[in-house]
C-alpha cells in the first residue's frame, strides 16, 4: 500500500499504540512526495455491426415493413441512450465493419436518432464512429 521507511520507536514518545505513527509518517511522506494523480479514464468500446445495430438482418430485409420500421425506430432511441449513458463514463469507441458511407445512409434511412449523434459536433468528441474502409482477408 504505502511506501515508506520504517519510522523508529524513540519518533513516538509516549504514544501507546506506535502504528499510528507509521500511518501518519507515511501519510505525511507520500502527500508531499508525489503529485497527485490522475484519475483513471474508462472507455467504451462497442461493435456497431450485429451489436448495436442489426446489419446483416438489415440488408436481407429491405425495405422494411411497416411494422419492422417502427422497431427500427424504438431500437434507434435504445441505441441513442445507451450511447448518450455510456459516454458519462468515458469516452466511447463505436467500431463499424462497414464503410462511413454505408453507414451514414443506414442512419439516414432507418436510424435518424443515431444519424444525429453521430453528426452532432457536440458528442463527437465523447461518442466516436470508427468505420473500416476495407474487409480484413485471412493470411
Amino acid at each position: 500500500m504505502f511506501a515508506s521507511a520504517p519510522v523508529p520507536m524513540t519518533q513516538f514518545g509516549n504514544n501507546k499504540n506506535p502504528s499510528r505513527g507509521i500511518l501518519r509518517s507515511t501519510l505525511q511522506m507520500n502527500s508531499m512526495s508525489s503529485p497527485a494523480t490522475p484519475r483513471p479514464t474508462n472507455a467504451i468500446v462497442l461493435s456497431w455491426n450485429d451489436f448495436l445495430c442489426p446489419v446483416e438482418w438489415l440488408q436481407g430485409n429491405i425495405p422494411p415493413t411497416f411494422t419492422t420500421h417502427s422497431c427500427l425506430l424504438q431500437l434507434d432511441q435504445c441505441i441513442v441512450q445507451l450511447l448518450l449513458h455510456a459516454s458519462t463514463i468515458g469516452p466511447v469507441f463505436v467500431l463499424c465493419e462497414s464503410g462511413a458511407s454505408f453507414i451514414e445512409g443506414l442512419c439516414t434511412a432507418y436510424l435518424p436518432g443515431c444519424a444525429q449523434l453521430f453528426s452532432s459536433p457536440q458528442h463527437q468528441a465523447r461518442i466516436q464512429l470508427i468505420c473500416t474502409t476495407t474487409t480484413l482477408t485471412s493470411a
